[in-house]
């Protein structure tokens, strides 16, 4: 979610750039971000069909003494999230030199000059094994899809999972700019987003897609069509 406002807001500016001098995924300086852990969980039922989830949300700071972390309030309701909000809770003031100027102050945490020159070699082919290791969880399961487009197995869909829950993101290494339209089936478990939904990803994106959560036994899988 935070990690898309990010691009959005970048792109609503005219702030994105060639893929030759963005950063990994199409972020610049305020770098894509990766939870840490989540802690102080905290569910008010309205009725069977609409509650509102509450956390904090830490993400990871490497090289940091001090953990950043977001105060996340999500509204399901019909087994679909219908409204989501976030608050930067730790200080963000210490980034204002480095972050991007059309992204909101409070989702930046700054990519250090070793990240940044990291990432703009990243952009040397192939990238996709540089990109799995910065989106991958080393506790979850996971599974990898390419898809072909124009004969070119260049786009990724990555689902992440355990007993819990599950996360989708994409990572577009094609070099053409793709619209994706999803199609969500699942039982007994909270999807982020709507059953069907459309994603635009420019060339060298990483983008989440959705995210369920459920306590009980679940299933969840997506159909993907693609338009160039």
């Amino acid at each position: 979610m935070m990690n898309n406002n990010i691009q959005q807001q970048l792109q609503n500016s005219g702030g994105s750039v060639e893929r030759t001098e963005t950063y990994l995924g199409g972020f610049k300086n305020c770098k894509r971000m990766k939870v840490q852990k989540i802690k102080n969980v905290a569910e008010n039922r309205k009725n069977n069909f609409t509650k509102t989830t509450k956390m904090d949300l830490y993400v990871e700071t490497d090289g940091q003494t001090v953990d950043e972390f977001f105060f996340i309030s999500v509204i399901i309701k019909d087994l679909n999230v219908s409204r989501s909000k976030y608050e930067r809770v730790t200080p963000y003031d210490k980034y204002s030199s480095c972050s991007d100027k059309d992204v909101e102050a409070q989702l930046c945490i700054c990519n250090d000059l070793n990240e940044r020159d990291a990432n703009r070699t990243a952009l040397n082919t192939p990238r996709a094994e540089y990109v799995m290791k910065s989106i991958l969880y080393s506790n979850l399961q996971h599974n990898v899809t390419s898809i072909n487009v124009d004969g070119d197995a260049c786009l990724y869909v990555i689902e992440q999972f355990n007993e819990s829950g599950i996360v989708y993101d994409s990572f577009n290494d094609c070099n053409t700019s793709l619209t994706l339209r999803l199609l969500f089936r699942q039982v007994n478990i909270n999807i982020s987003t709507a059953n069907t939904v459309e994603i635009n990803l420019s060339p060298g994106d990483i983008k989440f897609l959705a995210a369920g959560v459920s306590n009980k036994k679940w299933s969840c899988s997506v159909n993907v069509d693609v338009k160039v």
